[in-house]
Order: C-alpha cells, then structure tokens, then sequence
C-alpha cells in the first residue's frame, strides 16, 4: 500500500499557494487581459481569486500539496491573506500597465469608444452576505410601508454579519463590520438597545454620522461617496453599510428625477463593487403602480441599480405577522419569501422573531391580494358607516330628514350611500305633524333593524325607482312640501 502523502508545513503550503496564485493571474493577463486588469476592482479580483483557490484545494489540484490540519474558517482565512498578496504584488506593476495603455491609445477630438474583449475579463464569482439574497459587492433595496419594521430587519442583519451567526434560511453569514447610516433613529436610546437586545458584536458597528471638510461638519449624502470608501478602507473588513432611508441621503437630487437619481447611484454602485461590501438601501413604497417594482417610493432608478429588491408587507391574515418577499432577485434562482414577527425578549425589548417555515406566496400575488381587499374596503366601508349613522341616530326614535342630512354630511358620506344603507335596513320615512310645523322624519322599522347582509348597488335602483313617498302635484294642500322636496327625502 502507498503511503498517504506526509502533511506540510503551514510555510511551504503557503509558498506553493502562493505560485499558484501568480500562476492564476498571469494566466488572466494573456491575450491582453491586463488591460483590465489595469482597472479591476482590487477586492473583487481577491475574491474571485481566493475562491479559484479554494476549489483547487477541494478538488486535490495536482499543484496543490495535503491540506494542512486547519479548520475550515482558518483555510478561508490563508487563502484570502494569499490571494490578497498576489493581488497586491500585481497591484505594483498596474501603474505602468495604465500608463502604457493610456499612451498606445490616441484620442480623437471628439473622444472614442471604450471597448473591452469579453476574452480580457476576469470571471468572478458572485459573492453573498446573504447567500441567494444579499449580495457582496452590490446594491440591495428593502422596501415596505412605514412601521413594518424595515429598519429592525437590517440591524437583524447587522447583527448576524458581525457575529457570523446564520442567517434565518439556515445560510451561513460572512463576516465582518457594519456601517451604519441612519436619519430616523436615535443611536443611544433606539439603535443601541435594539442591536444589544438583537446579539451584535457592537465594537464592530460604526455610525456614519456626518462629514467634517475645511468649512467644518455637514450631513452625509450619497454624492460623498469618496469619504465612504474611505471610511470602509479605514475600518477594514466592513462587509454591510445600510442606508436609512435612503431619500435621507439625496442631498439636493429631486428623488423623481431618473435621470438624476442614477447619476447619484451610479458612483454609489461603484463603491460596492470597488470594496466588495453589501449595502442596503431602505425606502418606502408608494400608494400605487401597476408594476410591484414601480412602487418604489421616487425614481424608478432606486429599483433599476439594485441587484436584489425585498418587499417587507404586513401578512393580511395575521396584523403583527410580516412578510419578507422578492421583488427581484437578478443574481440568484427565486427564492421563498420568509416571515418574521417583532416581539419581545425576557428583558422586554423588542427583537426580530424569524419563523421557521417559508413562504411561498409571490411578492406579486401578495400585492394582488392586498389591491382587491382594498378595493372591497373601499366599497364596503362607507356603506357600513352610514348603516351604523343611521342605527345610532334613530334608536331612540324619529329624526328628522334634514338633521340626518346634516350629521352625513358632517361625516362625508354621500346622500347616495345614506339611500343605499337606508334601503338596506329598511328605515321608513313619513310626515310628522302638520302645516309648516310639521315635517319628514326617518324612523326604525318597527320589526327592528337588520344587519346588511351584502352592499350592492342594484339595490340602490330598486329603491329608487319605487319611491315611498306620494309626489302629488307641484304643491300638496295639507303638507305645503313641493315636489322637489319630497324627492329630496326619498333621496335621503
């Protein structure tokens, strides 16, 4: 029997690593490819790099000498540390490598196009914080309506990436630090307690707060992307940056102007990719759209420069129950949504409650849904009001018509509505009195009143059409009530 192959130490494992690194990125560099490499983004090509690497290591590449004896979060570590020294000694040689593309390129007076082989490119791996939700190096949006517990969601998120707990899917969470922007809450008295009451590592959590130039301190926004990418450089390792919400953050741009919007997201989806952090924008929803992704509270542009779109929406059937579902997913086969809850912990402070089970339900026909309950609400609800004006007003007996027309107006419900819920409980009206003393009351029928089983307008014509009350000729002897007046009650 051969013998099994003696392990390594941990040095000439590295070295050879380390070759076939070199190796890797000089094999990308052919046929001109280090033309882009030349403007590749230093983090991404790290970890496209080390993920080369680590399949090499698991499918036993002959170059690749026994693993040493390390768990696995430490073998991800060495090679990311290797593929990060390869990078960077390539790094050394980009400056003339741009300086010379720069030069062998004339430029026309009237400029010219830029043009890359697809030969040329590095393939990359897309990387996730989130795997198959949040990814690495791009945009993400959260959005719902107000108080769903949006912002909750994200210090969830925080939390987890900070402490490399997983996520609720059972998904294993990368690791690193969190930048926070945050223009609705308190950071002592909200976003504290809820990230401590939530597990986060806090001493790896940063609030972005402000920008302090030569004129002195000034609000962050998102045209500040310069100082962003340095804060993300100056901390090291940051993984997660949220920004809540994000129309807090547009400075001057007029969040409806497309055009606009994407100049000012454009260098922002830049940062991401140049750093290879996840970050998240928060944003509301707007009251309608025929398209779930045109909800989007402002520009269009919000939902267009994100890789990953997630509707938070409260469950219909269940008011403290929400809804976590993809409005878009362009990096990732769609997944179930999931729900979550916000409750309370032993200590009574609010925390995110995952559930277990998935929901299959899709963001679209989640909205379907929401659209026709509101649209029956519509329908139903002031018919519902005048029946319950009417109850409460001629329970005690008679009311005349032009004190009920005066209370329905008061409550903006229609002389229509007031027939229709008048039909429907089958209230008579009749003549009070005589002479100029005397007038039109409405009065409970004396079998008692009955609950409208189903509001329809078909019933509203019926009555209409089959008045109750005499119309006489243009003036009734006894009543002094002209024909227009008595058709005012039947109205009513």
């Amino acid at each position: 029997m051969n013998a099994a192959p003696a392990q390594p130490d941990l040095t000439t494992w590295k070295l050879k690593m380390f070759d076939l690194a070199n190796d890797l990125l000089t094999k990308a560099t052919k046929t001109g490819g280090s033309r882009l490499l030349a403007g590749t983004k230093p983090q991404a090509l790290v970890d496209s790099l080390s993920a080369d690497l680590l399949k090499a290591c698991e499918t036993q590449n002959s170059r690749v000498l026994p693993l040493p004896e390390l768990s696995q979060s430490d073998l991800c570590e060495e090679i990311h540390n290797i593929a990060m020294a390869a990078v960077g000694q390539l790094e050394e040689t980009l400056p003339a490598i741009r300086e010379e593309t720069v030069s062998a390129e004339p430029i026309s007076p009237g400029g010219s196009a830029i043009l890359t082989l697809l030969s040329e490119i590095y393939p990359q791996t897309v990387h996730w914080a989130w795997p198959g939700r949040v990814p690495l190096g791009k945009m993400t949006v959260v959005a719902g309506d107000p108080g769903l517990g949006k912002s909750f969601l994200t210090l969830d998120m925080a939390a987890r990436v900070t402490t490399k707990r997983q996520w609720p899917d059972g998904a294993e969470a990368c690791d690193g630090s969190v930048i926070l922007m945050n223009a609705e809450d308190d950071a002592a008295d909200t976003i504290r307690p809820r990230l401590d009451a939530l597990a986060a590592d806090v001493s790896r959590i940063h609030m972005l707060e402000g920008v302090r130039d030569r004129s002195g301190e000034r609000g962050f926004n998102l045209a500040d992307t310069a100082q962003l990418e340095a804060a993300i450089a100056k901390i090291g390792n940051v993984r997660l940056v949220v920004i809540d919400p994000v129309s807090a953050f547009l400075g001057g741009t007029d969040s409806h102007k497309n055009s606009d919007v994407r100049a000012l997201l454009a260098p922002l989806a830049k940062v991401a990719a140049t750093t290879g952090v996840a970050i998240v924008c928060v944003t509301h929803l707007s009251k309608s759209a025929a398209d779930p992704l045109n909800r989007l509270s402002g520009s269009i542009a919000f939902g267009a420069a994100a890789r990953a779109v997630w509707l938070v929406s409260r469950d219909p059937e269940r008011h403290e129950r929400r809804l976590m579902l993809a409005l878009k997913n362009n990096l990732a086969t769609e997944l179930d949504g999931l729900a979550f809850s916000i409750q309370t912990n032993e200590q009574g402070a609010p925390v995110v409650f995952w559930e277990h089970d998935p929901v299959t339900i899709t963001a679209a026909e989640h909205l379907r849904e929401l659209r026709d309950q509101a649209e029956k609400a519509r329908h139903e609800m002031p018919i519902e009001e005048a029946c319950d004006l009417l109850r409460s007003m001629l329970k005690d007996g008679p009311q005349p018509v032009a004190k009920v027309r005066e209370e329905a107006t008061n409550r903006v419900i229609s002389e229509r509505t007031v027939a229709r819920a008048r039909k429907l409980l089958g209230i008579e009206s009749h003549r009070d009195g005589f002479g100029k003393d005397g007038g039109w009351v409405l009065e409970l029928p004396t079998k008692g009143c009955q609950a409208p089983e189903s509001p329809s307008t078909s019933g509203v014509a019926a009555f209409e059409q089959s008045p109750s009350l005499p119309m006489g000729s243009s003036k009734d002897a006894n009543s002094n009530v002209t024909r227009g007046n008595a058709l005012d009650v039947e109205r009513i």
